[in-house]
């Protein structure tokens, strides 16, 4: 994020006066509230279009109801479906588009609607790997569901709360993506 005293210098280095009440901390918040937005969205190129969305009985339940998510996980062949309840695989080639898809650094999302609305309110959809291996060792770790709103990394143990932004208690969050859902078409679109 850009502090203050870089802003007072691109200005200077220009000649420009600073805009009112910029110095003061004023209009601060207001100037970068766009690009705390942006933050909260991962930069990683991610794809993937499901329609007909009611059809899976996993996905739909994400889609429709607060707290419950649908694991997606490209799996060769077919997707996987997922949620606490059971699983359901689709043949890939029965999905409209399905070459084009990029499913995230591992090949998969966590989809669903949280509980709490501090974040956007809608679908989120977060990446199915753990931050924190990725981050550090370049693992593609898949997560796991352990309760409702919850996974876990089989590997180092972190939890994230998926109904408070993916935040971890242990420190750091899960990788986000911009997605929708409307007339039962599931959209994950952050290129």
């Amino acid at each position: 994020m850009l502090s203050l005293r870089k802003i007072k210098a691109a200005f200077s280095k220009y000649s420009l006066p600073l805009p009112f009440g910029l110095g003061s901390g004023m209009i601060f918040p207001l100037l970068f509230s766009c690009a705390e937005a942006e933050r909260l969205y991962d930069s990683f190129p991610a794809y993937f279009v499901y329609r007909n969305t009611n059809t899976v009985s996993q996905l739909n339940a994400a889609m429709g109801g607060f707290g419950d998510f649908c694991l997606i996980q490209d799996k060769g062949a077919t997707l996987l479906f997922s949620n606490l309840g059971g699983s359901t695989s689709v043949n890939k080639t029965a999905v409209e588009g399905y070459q084009g898809f990029r499913l995230g650094r591992g090949g998969g999302f966590i989809v669903g609607q949280p509980t709490m609305m501090s974040d956007a309110p809608g679908v989120v959809c977060y990446d199915i790997v753990c931050p924190f291996c990725y981050e550090n060792s370049a693992l593609t770790k898949p997560l796991s569901l352990i309760s409702l709103g919850k996974v876990q990394c089989d590997r180092c143990q972190r939890t994230y709360d998926l109904n408070n932004m993916g935040i971890s208690p242990e420190g750091g969050r899960l990788f986000k993506y911009k997605c929708s859902h409307k007339s039962y078409t599931l959209n994950i679109d952050n290129r």
